[in-house]
């Protein structure tokens, strides 16, 4: 089992999160939830979208947790492209999950619970 972000982590990520508006939060699981496949995976969405939107801002953690205990990924993204193209350029993930955010608070909460020290960042590179 891999380790959960520590408590300072925790604090610097929500308040590096709650410094931008969001357009999309995302999550995906894999068929075979093996970590590094979901980086490359999520890796390759993220340049896809690089293509069609240069000022695509995205911040990824990979989390475990939830009934079956396996790992996967939650990600929040600010882009200009339709939910139809981001789901587009998620392709080769399992049926990812694109939503609209609504309720921010309490999204950044659910992910800063649930996400281990593992994370695929960009945040405006991390003022």
């Amino acid at each position: 089992m891999m380790n959960r972000m520590n408590e300072y982590d925790k604090m610097r990520t929500m308040q590096l999160l709650q410094q931008h508006d969001w357009d999309w939060f995302i999550t995906i699981h894999q068929n075979e939830p093996d970590i590094s496949h979901q980086w490359l995976l999520i890796t390759e969405a993220v340049e896809r979208m690089k293509e069609r939107d240069n000022e695509l801002m995205y911040w990824f953690c990979f989390a475990q947790g939830g009934i079956s205990q396996k790992p996967h990924a939650h990600g929040v993204i600010r882009t200009s492209l339709s939910r139809t193209l981001v789901m587009k350029s998620f392709r080769e993930c399992n049926q990812p999950s694109v939503k609209p955010i609504d309720d921010d608070t309490r999204l950044f909460g659910y992910l800063i619970k649930q996400a281990l020290q593992i994370t695929i960042t960009n945040i405006g590179e991390e003022q």
